[in-house]
């Protein structure tokens, strides 16, 4: 074997062991991408948990919060400033979760349910809320959220059309 046969050969383990280790990196990427995404999933979920235990375990929040959300009325002002203050709590975390999906770091059906969740809000508080706020958040997450309003408005409307149906005599 003559040196330019050897130095072909190193040449070639050379470039096989440089595309080994760029697969390596890749794969190492795709690893810690999907580490980051389940980490950042995780935080938001356990944030919507953390959320939504500070209203239920207080006798005297959940008490505030279902009067808030019967009210057929706006609450007077001082009422009303408590309530938006744990509704701009709430929608900070739905936009965090938002971002973090538009960007493919989160499973969409995570996101939808963390979404769904603001469902349970749903009011003329939470309405007057919305339109004061919505300037202040960033319009392609405003959008989804009169997109959830206009589903959840439709579902209402759907369902109120159901129960004026008279039965059918058997």
């Amino acid at each position: 074997m003559n040196l330019e046969t050897i130095y072909y050969v190193g040449q070639s383990i050379a470039v096989i062991a440089i595309l080994a280790s760029l697969a390596f990196v890749g794969y190492q990427t795709r690893q810690t991408n999907r580490f980051a995404r389940t980490e950042l999933t995780r935080a938001l979920l356990a944030e919507t948990r953390e959320f939504a235990d500070s209203i239920s375990t207080s006798p005297e929040m959940s008490a505030f919060m279902f009067e808030a959300q019967r009210a057929k009325e706006p609450l007077p002002p001082e009422r009303f400033y408590r309530l938006a203050m744990y509704y701009a709590s709430w929608f900070t975390a739905v936009e965090s979760a938002f971002k973090i999906n538009e960007e493919g770091l989160m499973e969409p059906s995570v996101y939808e349910h963390i979404r769904g969740t603001t469902r349970t809000m749903d009011c003329v508080n939470l309405r007057i809320w919305w339109e004061h706020a919505r300037p202040y958040h960033p319009r392609d997450f405003a959008d989804d959220v009169d997109a959830s309003f206009a589903m959840w408005d439709r579902e209402r409307a759907k369902s109120e059309v159901v129960a004026l149906k008279p039965k059918a005599p058997p």
